[in-house]
């Protein structure tokens, strides 16, 4: 039986009208940044572009990584086995890695929610980039022609770089757990 308000209940004398029933109220929160589902308690969530290894060596290249997800990521530059430099990058933001030395690298980032200073413990994801990341610096009459990257950690239309999914892979004891 549809209900419209009016009950037919046959133990009231009349139609009365029937209150409609409150389900709930809903009261606005006030807006709030999305930090919240970032960290845990004990971890800071750095800002975009904190270093979290120290370059042990420097150059002239530089890397822009834009991070288009939801999730905050870390991108290390390893050579080889080694990482050499890493760099965290807030979800929808931008950093970049300057001074890169000349050398060959593969770029792994992990991606995920509740930084802890050392890791993320929700949503986690490793991947890297199937090719490696060559800087070069040259020395010419001009100057010394040295090599910028751009990577993006989402998808994108007419992108050139693909990444696929890889093993955990821990992160060195060289970082900075500060965040500084």
């Amino acid at each position: 039986m549809p209900f419209y308000g009016v009950d037919k209940n046959p133990w009231l004398k009349k139609e009365e009208p029937v209150p409609p029933l409150k389900i709930a109220e809903v009261e606005a929160l006030p807006d709030r940044e999305l930090e919240y589902s970032q960290t845990v308690s004990g971890g800071e969530r750095p800002e975009s572009g904190v270093e979290l290894i120290d370059a042990t060596e420097t150059g002239l290249g530089s890397l822009h990584v834009r991070n288009g997800t939801s999730l905050d990521a870390v991108l290390i530059l390893y050579q080889g086995e080694v990482p050499g430099r890493a760099a965290y990058v807030r979800a929808t933001d931008a950093a970049t890695i300057p001074k890169i030395a000349a050398g060959t690298y593969i770029a792994r980032f992990t991606s995920g929610k509740w930084w802890n200073g050392a890791e993320f413990l929700n949503e986690v994801t490793f991947s890297e980039f199937e090719r490696p990341l060559v800087f070069d610096e040259t020395r010419e009459r001009e100057g010394i022609r040295y090599s910028d990257f751009k990577l993006t950690l989402d998808s994108v239309i007419g992108g050139n770089a693909r990444t696929r999914p890889t093993s955990p892979f821990k992160l060195s004891k060289q970082i900075r757990l500060d965040g500084r």
